[in-house]
C-alpha cells in the first residue's frame, strides 16, 4: 500500500498534482515500480533465435536458490551458453552489441562473446520501490543541477532527460552500505601491472530508511532545511601493494537545498592520468562524477546485449590474481536487456580525458552497465563493461566485475570483487 504524498513542499497546483499522480500510476501496472516496461520483447523472423526475446519483469530475484546456505550462490550456474558470437557472426546476431563492443570484437576476432538466457532479476525490497512512487510525484529538479523533495530508491522513475538518468545511475538502489575486497589489474603496452588489493567501504544515506535517518529525511515533513544532505559516501584503501603512504581514495556526495556538491580527495601516491592508467577515479561504476561537465541527451532505449547476472566467483578471482591480467572470457556471460541509451558530450572549458560518453543504461537497475568512451580526436577508444548480479540477500543488483578495454588493442583495466 502506497504511503500518503505530502505536496505542501513542493507547492504543486491541484491541477500540477493530478498530472503526476496520473503518470505515477503506470508505476507498478504497465511499469515495474522503477518505471521499466514491465512487458517482455521478443524477435521474429527466420533468424531469430532462443536468446533474442526478453521475459516480463515478475518481481525480479528476491528469494535465494533451494541449496541456499547462507553464502551467495548463483542460481544459474548450470545453465549453458544459447550463442557464442564471433567477429564472423552473421549479422542478426551482431546487430544485438553496442557500438564500442562490436567494434572492440572486430579487432579482437579470437574472443567468443557468451550468450545466455535473460532473467530481470533487478528488484528492490517494499520500501524502497514505494519510495519510487513518492518521488516520481514529490521530487523537484532546481536551477542549481540537483533536485529538492526526494529521498531513497530513484530520483527519476520515469526521466525525461538524459541527465536525469545519470543521477538514477548515480543513486540507484545497490543497498544502504557495502564492505567488500576489491582486486584490481591493469595490462598496458603487453605488461601487467601487480595486483592491486582494495578494501571498499560504501554507504548510501540516501537510501536508508527515513525513520531512523534524522536531518537527512526531513522531505517526510514535507520540507528540507538548508544543511547538507548526504547521499554518497565512499572510501577505497589500498591494501596490497603498500609502497610509502597508506593510498585512501574518498568520495562524498551531498546535496544542499538542491545542489549537489561532490567531494574527493586522495591520500598518498595514486597514478590517475590515462598515460599511467587506465582507470581514472571517474570511471569507478564506469561513472562517478557529477552530470554538469557534459552535456546529456537521451536517445531513447535498445535491446543490446550486456554484461548481466555474473556471479562472483572465486575461479575469476584465482585467474585474474595469478595470470597476466588478461580476463577468461569464457566466464563471462551476456544477456539480451533492455537499456536507456544516453550521450553526453563534454561541455565547453570542461577538462576531462573522454570528449564524449555513450552509455548504456538498464532499465531494471538504472546501473550502467555499458560505456563507449571517445577521445577528444572524436575516435571510439574504449568501451565500459559493468557485469551486475543480483544478492537476493538483500535484494539488490550489485557489481561483480568491471572492466574498461582498449577498443584496438589489448589494454585493459579490470576490478574484480573478491568478497561476497
Amino acid at each position: 500500500m502506497l504511503l500518503p504524498i505530502h505536496t505542501q513542499a513542493a507547492g504543486l497546483s491541484d491541477q500540477a498534482l493530478s498530472e503526476r499522480l496520473n503518470a505515477a500510476a503506470a508505476l507498478g501496472s504497465s511499469l515495474t515500480p522503477f518505471g521499466a516496461e514491465r512487458a517482455g520483447a521478443e524477435t521474429t523472423g527466420a533468424n531469430s533465435a532462443d536468446w533474442q526475446q526478453l521475459p516480463p519483469w515478475r518481481g525480479g530475484l528476491s528469494f535465494p536458490p533451494a541449496d541456499f546456505n547462507g553464502h551467495l550462490i548463483n542460481p544459474y550456474r548450470a545453465e549453458a551458453p544459447l550463442a557464442l558470437l564471433t567477429a564472423s557472426s552473421p549479422e542478426s546476431q551482431l546487430q544485438w552489441l553496442g557500438t564500442g563492443l562490436r567494434l572492440w570484437l572486430q579487432y579482437h576476432p579470437e574472443q567468443t562473446i557468451r550468450v545466455y538466457a535473460s532473467h530481470r532479476t533487478a528488484t528492490a525490497p517494499f520500501r524502497i520501490l514505494d519510495q519510487a512512487y513518492r518521488n516520481r510525484v514529490r521530487l523537484e529538479p532546481s536551477p542549481q543541477g540537483g533536485f529538492l523533495y526526494g529521498h531513497g530508491a530513484i530520483p527519476y522513475p520515469q526521466p525525461e532527460r538524459g541527465e536525469q538518468i545519470i543521477w538514477n545511475h548515480l543513486l540507484a538502489w545497490r543497498g544502504t552500505q557495502d564492505d567488500y575486497g576489491l582486486l584490481e589489474r591493469q595490462r598496458q603496452n603487453g605488461e601487467a601491472s601487480v595486483p592491486w588489493l582494495w578494501q571498499v567501504s560504501e554507504q548510501w544515506p540516501w537510501q536508508q530508511d527515513v525513520e531512523h535517518c534524522g536531518h537527512a529525511c526531513e522531505g517526510e515533513q514535507g520540507h528540507y532545511s538548508a544543511r547538507l544532505q548526504s547521499l554518497m559516501q565512499r572510501q577505497w584503501q589500498l591494501v596490497q601493494p603498500q609502497q610509502g603512504a597508506p593510498l585512501i581514495w574518498k568520495q562524498q556526495l551531498y546535496m544542499q537545498a538542491g545542489r549537489p556538491i561532490l567531494d574527493a580527495s586522495i591520500a598518498g601516491s595514486w597514478p590517475v592520468s590515462d598515460q599511467t592508467r587506465m582507470l581514472g577515479s571517474a570511471e569507478v561504476g564506469l561513472y562517478s562524477e557529477l552530470p554538469r561537465d557534459y552535456l546529456w541527451s537521451l536517445l531513447g532505449k535498445r535491446m543490446l546485449l550486456v554484461p548481466y547476472n555474473q556471479y562472483p566467483s572465486q575461479d575469476v578471482v584465482e585467474t585474474m590474481q595469478g595470470g597476466e591480467g588478461v580476463m577468461d572470457w569464457q566466464q563471462l556471460r551476456f544477456e539480451l536487456h533492455r537499456v536507456w541509451v544516453v550521450d553526453g558530450v563534454l561541455r565547453k572549458n570542461a577538462d576531462n580525458q573522454y570528449r564524449k560518453r555513450v552509455y548504456y543504461v538498464d532499465e531494471d537497475s538504472w546501473q550502467i552497465v555499458m560505456a563507449d568512451l571517445y577521445g577528444h580526436d572524436g575516435s571510439l577508444q574504449r568501451v565500459g563493461l559493468q557485469f551486475l548480479y543480483s544478492d537476493y540477500r538483500i535484494p539488490a543488483m550489485r557489481t561483480a566485475l568491471q572492466g574498461i578495454l582498449n577498443v584496438r588493442n589489448d589494454d585493459a583495466s579490470w576490478l574484480l570483487r573478491t568478497s561476497w
